[in-house]
């Protein structure tokens, strides 16, 4: 992905691209499913947002104002999607994540009660 920030174009159609490919990984029909999100998939996003404020700094529209003014519209519909599917993301990690602790805590409270039952 080296060179794409000198052209705007191929920058933002390559950003376009993977957080369209994150969106539809993560939120299949627009259903999120925090079962299918990895932590390395989580960096998708935000490498592709990295990228394109790279690409923004780095290249100028020059003769690509129309195509750019296509992807730049993709962009922003991506990105108001990525507004509608993290906080629905993060919700599902929360609750999976006390899901978790609280089976963690059972765990514990029967591995006391297993390890005293040993030494009745």
């Amino acid at each position: 992905m080296e060179g794409l920030a000198d052209n705007p174009v191929e920058c933002l159609r390559a950003v376009n691209r993977e957080l369209r490919w994150f969106l539809e990984t993560v939120a299949p029909g627009g259903d999120v499913r925090v079962g299918l999100c990895r932590p390395e998939l989580l960096a998708v996003p935000l490498r592709a947002l990295e990228r394109a404020a790279e690409g923004r700094a780095a290249g100028s529209a020059g003769d690509h104002r129309s195509a750019l003014a296509d992807l730049l519209d993709e962009y922003r519909r991506n990105l108001q999607r990525l507004q509608t599917v993290l906080p629905e993301l993060e919700a599902q990690v929360r609750q999976e994540h006390s899901r978790l602790d609280a089976e963690r805590r059972q765990l514990e409270v029967a591995a006391v009660w297993a390890s005293a039952a040993r030494c009745s």
